[in-house]
């Protein structure tokens, strides 16, 4: 496994992921919708990470919580995706919005990759 030690990768693009996130919102007729597609981005970049990390072990038993994980952060980025097309179209809602139940199961591919360590010895 390759380990990436490019200090400019760990603090350029996220400095530079800020710095267009604050020039879209300085212009109030985009700050809701570039916020959310800022966050989304975001989002999805986290869950390709996830998945690759997971093709790239060798270690099947920890690939599988790398793909969890990634499953987890896929189903953040379809309540994000949902909230964002709601949030664009300025569709109003009442009650719970479509897009919370998915924010509420993003959880359980993470409790299921903490719960299925194998390795570690038991209490």
């Amino acid at each position: 496994m390759k380990i990436i030690s490019k200090p400019w990768l760990w603090f350029g693009i996220p400095s530079l992921v800020l710095a267009l996130h604050a020039g879209i919102i300085a212009f109030p007729a985009l700050r809701v919708a570039g916020s959310d597609f800022f966050l989304l981005f975001c989002v999805l970049f986290a869950c390709v990470a996830c998945f690759w990390r997971a093709w790239q072990m060798r270690n099947l038993r920890v690939g599988l919580q790398w793909y969890l994980a990634g499953a987890g952060i896929a189903l953040w980025a379809g309540g994000q995706v949902i909230y964002t097309y709601i949030d664009v179209h300025r569709i109003a809602q009442t009650t719970a919005l479509n897009s919370d139940l998915l924010f509420f199961l993003y959880g359980v591919p993470f409790l299921l990759a903490i719960c299925s360590v194998v390795d570690q010895p038991r209490l």
